[in-house]
């Protein structure tokens, strides 16, 4: 399976249906849910078929037998469709679905992980890819002979985009153009600030990051992130991917964290006798602010 091939795979708004069925019924035969939700002479069974298959195997679903439920995993007070993006963002960077991270056959979510950690690592001041014709050679550029590592077409292209905003990496917008993809993990942190903090109010600067990156590994210093870096080192000359000056923080992640600032979730602070901080990076590599701890503000 690839979770960036829609056509073969499957795609989210077919996921949407599949679980709001089973959060109704709880649990249903394979072929009964196959004919609810492509009837027979009006929708092409296959592509519920084969969004039900992926989901199977990514988690979100079980199938014992030929009965099919939403996985024992998923707590039943979080079995709704606004949780749905996050239990599927879980699935998705979850190790066990990304374990051939690197092979472009049978690697499950490896796809997605793959373009989302290029995608993050980018310059957020200066990204214009919205259509695969902009974004081919502009991943050729910085990839060469890695290039089917982020994306093989236009198909997978529009399938990456989809999936990256549905699980909270990035949104549409209308600047520079309408339909412009904007690349903003906001959502995606801001969804794992339970497990991030705990029963912990604050956190230093190296704990946040530590442990953001453990939890969302296609984020700074992430195990999928850093393995995506390592093949754009490879590229070297004037087009080559260049990283934030030493020390910084992408702007990925720097947007995000100060998204989460203004809108109240999080307090950031920079205290004197703090060993540690994290240095926000803004257009041109500036350091746009410096902070040493981190609390969440709790509603």
């Amino acid at each position: 399976m690839s979770l960036l091939n829609r056509p073969g795979d499957g795609n989210r708004s077919v996921l949407t249906v599949i679980y709001k069925l089973l959060l109704q019924e709880g649990v249903l035969d394979y072929d009964r849910i196959i004919k609810l939700c492509a009837p027979e002479g009006i929708v092409e069974a296959k592509e519920t078929r084969q969004t039900l298959n992926t989901w199977i195997d990514l988690g979100i679903f079980t199938k014992e037998a030929d009965k099919v439920s939403i996985n024992s995993e998923i707590k039943r007070a979080e079995r709704d469709l606004i949780h749905l993006p996050r239990h599927a963002r879980e699935r998705v960077i979850k190790k066990e679905n990304n374990e051939r991270f690197l092979e472009i056959e049978d690697s499950k979510a490896s796809d997605f992980c793959r373009a989302c950690s290029w995608l993050l690592s980018q310059d957020v001041y200066t990204f214009d890819c919205n259509s695969w014709n902009e974004a081919e050679p502009f991943i050729k550029q910085q990839t060469r002979d890695s290039a089917h590592l982020i994306a093989q077409n236009d198909t997978r292209w529009s399938g990456f985009k989809d999936w990256a905003v549905y699980l909270g990496f990035a949104c549409i917008g209308r600047f520079p153009k309408s339909g412009s993809l904007i690349i903003d993990p906001t959502n995606a942190i801001y969804k794992e600030f339970d497990l991030i903090f705990g029963r912990t109010k604050t956190l230093t600067a190296d704990q946040f990051l530590a442990k953001l990156s453990n939890q969302v590994p296609v984020l700074d210093d992430g195990e999928y992130r850093l393995i995506i870096e390592e093949e754009l080192r490879k590229v070297s000359g004037e087009n080559a991917w260049r990283s934030a000056p030493g020390g910084q923080l992408s702007t990925s992640l720097s947007r995000a964290i100060l998204r989460l600032e203004v809108v109240g979730v999080l307090k950031c602070e920079n205290k004197s006798d703090a060993p540690k901080r994290a240095i926000l990076t803004g257009r041109n590599g500036s350091v746009i602010n410096t902070f040493s701890h981190f609390t969440l503000i709790r509603n």
